[in-house]
């Protein structure tokens, strides 16, 4: 117990470091007109500033496997979704190519974090699919005319039993309307360290397991591709 408290002081110091250092540049570039903040270099290497401090203080053993898989040019990004850490490992993983997440339009209600998100990322509200759909098309656009990565939680919420959960068939659509390539991501148990509900970091090895990317084909439906990159999750 002594050990997850010293573990939790330290994280959280870097993290307030993190905040100082590559948060607030971040929260102020995203005040910039939307011509030009998408396509800001600047942004991106504060926030990949961040993650990398974050990932510093963390404390515990990190195994990345399959970066080979990496693809040089931007990408669909697709994980399952176990903590809060997993947004730290997949922001370190993509360090500075430029990239923005689905999140929930819920978290936009957290101050200053929900005004930067917004500003930078795509809110996605599930309240009606028309609103869903409205949000899906605006990765669509950044995607191809901000040549941006994206990156999308297809199971839609946080779960901490280490399972692999249904699929939404959001990420399908955005793979047959740009045409990018599908980065399967599977996290494993980034919850034993930072499971919800909590605020202390315990001690447990993640393994971060990139998978060669998925290439959906115009003759299969959207179900059978979502099939296919689930059983790769499955599988690992």
């Amino acid at each position: 117990m002594i050990g997850t408290i010293i573990r939790t002081i330290i994280f959280y110091l870097f993290f307030i470091v993190a905040v100082i250092v590559g948060l607030i540049p971040c929260l102020l570039l995203s005040l910039l007109p939307k011509r030009i903040r998408y396509d800001n270099k600047v942004y991106f290497f504060f926030m990949a500033l961040f993650y990398r401090i974050c990932f510093w203080g963390l404390w515990v053993p990190v195994t990345f496997v399959g970066k080979e898989n990496l693809p040089t040019n931007s990408a669909l990004y697709v994980a399952n979704h176990q903590s809060a850490l997993d947004v730290l490992l997949l922001g370190v993983l993509l360090s500075c190519k430029p990239h923005s997440w689905f999140f929930k339009i819920e978290l936009c209600k957290i101050p200053l974090f929900g005004f930067m998100a917004q500003r930078m990322n795509i809110a996605v509200d599930r309240t009606t699919p028309r609103k869903a759909l409205a949000g899906l098309f605006e990765g669509i656009r950044r995607a191809k005319e901000d040549a941006q990565s994206l990156i999308i939680f297809p199971e839609g919420s946080r779960y901490s039993d280490g399972k692999v959960h249904d699929f939404l068939w959001g990420f399908a659509i955005i793979a047959r309307k740009t045409g990018k390539p599908v980065v399967p991501v599977m996290i494993v148990d980034a919850y034993k360290v930072y499971p919800m509900g909590t605020f202390l970091v315990a001690w447990n090895p993640i393994k971060v397991v990139i998978g060669k990317p998925f290439m959906l084909d115009q003759k299969e439906t959207d179900e059978e591709f979502i099939n296919r990159v689930r059983l790769w999750f499955q599988k690992h």
